[in-house]
């Protein structure tokens, strides 16, 4: 099977579902994701978007024109640089949520590092427990009140 894009796409990552991660170049372009199984194209991101990678959960990672970061769900992607950054280029993602990618650390883009990074993510653990000590609270204030 062969599928081809217009001019000007860029088709950079597959996940093991057949949903793909890409971008068109030019002004109104934006990153898209489509799935080979039903043929369905989806654009998504912001327009300066470009997606170069997608997890087998559906995270893509890539980058704005703007110089940022992305990552995230295709239709709730956020915005992402280290500190000292200037230009920041997410290239891939594991399903484990590693990402890897590089970044310039001058405004002209001359020095460029290399980075390999996990987004930190509360354990399920502690939000429970910040909310039942929340409820507690919660509780207490109102039966005080009565």
């Amino acid at each position: 099977t062969l599928v081809t894009f217009g001019e000007l796409t860029i088709v950079k990552g597959i996940n093991n579902h057949g949903v793909l991660a890409g971008s068109e170049s030019g002004s109104n372009a934006r990153p898209f994701t489509y799935d080979l199984n039903s043929g369905v194209r989806t654009d998504s991101g912001p327009a300066s978007g470009r997606f170069r990678d997608i997890n087998d959960s559906g995270v893509v990672t890539g980058f704005t024109l703007a110089g940022m970061g992305l990552l995230g769900l295709p239709g709730a992607v956020q915005e992402f640089a280290p500190d000292g950054s200037f230009y920041t280029i997410g290239y891939g993602i594991n399903n484990d949520g590693w990402i890897v990618g590089n970044f310039t650390t001058d405004p002209d883009g001359l020095n460029s590092v290399a980075f390999i990074g996990r987004p930190t993510v509360p354990e399920p653990a502690s939000v429970a427990l910040m909310l039942a000590g929340l409820g507690l609270l919660a509780f207490r204030a109102r039966r005080t009140r009565a």
